[in-house]
């Protein structure tokens, strides 16, 4: 269950002691898989691949389509209708195929805060998976535990599945007119940010860059004429970026998401 993921959370002082666990199974003859060093980083760190397999799914993957679909909204155990469907794209975000299935999916839920006290949070929950059922939105390869600060900009905690326990990689900050910042020790302060001014309507295109300036594309279209796919994402990872740090684009990219989901049905005042 979810719960238990988030309840089995590693902390980083414990990283060294796994690690050494893990290398200490593996065959003598075998050669322990390579660790990597990212540039701008002095430690080095675990690939995500050799906690979870289900990351390799962005190997080799230059951006991503992402749709909101409508769903029922008893939905799973989850009783939610928000659900984004993942297709593979072009370094510009554009769908490789339009006959081609999902690579992943996302699920999310609201748990809002009960009262108007700062001191209250509620939690949301949004879970990355590989396919769309019920067992997997509750066994998530990610997942995403937001705290809703019912004053100030909410904070966005990620999790890996490792062996049904949740080991916490990263974060993302929400700020000012949906603003994100990524943290975390695979990338280096990774932002999203919105230009006040917009040349389309229907589009919104946001500037994404580090701090080790590698530059991404995400643009958000408003479909009016597809009234059961209203919202697409297209996402263009940075060309250095490894398939660590896409996981964690593109878990900014899902909360990004689920924010204006979330938006949407407050201020048309429906229940998730």
């Amino acid at each position: 269950m979810i719960k238990d993921l988030l309840k089995g959370a590693i902390n980083h002082n414990k990283h060294e002691e796994i690690e050494q666990k893990y290398l200490s199974k593996l065959p003598k003859e075998q050669n322990p898989i390579k660790k990597i060093t990212h540039k701008h980083l002095d430690e080095e760190l675990k690939p995500l691949t050799m906690i979870n397999q289900s990351v390799s799914q962005l190997n080799g993957v230059q951006g991503l389509y992402i749709r909101e679909i409508f769903m029922l909204s008893n939905m799973f155990s989850w009783n939610t209708s928000n659900v984004f469907e993942i297709y593979e794209g072009d370094s510009n975000g554009k769908r490789l195929d339009p006959n081609s299935k999902p690579i992943l999916y996302a699920v999310a839920k609201l748990n809002e805060c009960c009262s108007c006290d700062c001191q209250v949070m509620g939690t949301s929950s949004i879970a990355i998976t590989t396919k769309l059922d019920d067992a997997s939105s509750q066994t998530p390869y990610l997942f995403l535990k937001e705290k809703n600060v019912c004053c100030g900009y909410n904070l966005c905690d990620i999790f890996i599945n490792q062996n049904g326990n949740g080991t916490l990689i990263g974060n993302i900050q929400e700020g000012y007119r949906n603003s994100l910042k990524v943290n975390s020790s695979y990338l280096n302060n990774l932002s999203f940010y919105q230009p006040l001014c917009q040349c389309k309507c229907n589009q919104s295109s946001y500037q994404v860059q580090d701090d080790d300036n590698n530059k991404g594309i995400l643009t958000l279209r408003l479909n009016c004429c597809d009234c059961s796919n209203p919202y697409t994402y297209e996402v263009g990872f940075p060309s250095k970026y490894d398939t660590d740090q896409k996981t964690l684009f593109l878990s900014a990219v899902v909360y990004l998401g689920y924010i204006n989901f979330q938006s949407r049905a407050k201020s048309k005042g429906s229940k998730y």
